[in-house]
């Protein structure tokens, strides 16, 4: 994984880049429950400190946070080793 934080005193900016899983041929794909859970936590944390007054701001912020915690959640459901 990487990951890149900005040195903005306003604003919390980073970017990361999470696991790529690929496919070849035929073999089953392995997803690992560790991993996987570390993720779901992961975007968890980050969406509790999500702090906005504006309900709707919080909202359009929480959404992404959201899409992620499903896909994370999906991931881990059918993982396939530790």
């Amino acid at each position: 994984m990487i990951r890149v934080i900005t040195d903005n005193p306003k604003t919390f900016r980073f970017a990361s880049a999470g696991p790529y899983y690929m496919k070849i041929g035929a073999s089953p794909r392995r997803i690992s429950k560790v991993s996987e859970q570390f993720f779901l936590d992961w975007v968890r944390e980050r969406a509790q400190r999500v702090k906005l007054d504006d309900p709707a701001e919080r909202m359009e912020v929480l959404q992404y946070h959201q899409m992620a915690e499903k896909f994370w959640q999906d991931l881990a459901n059918r993982a396939n080793a530790e």
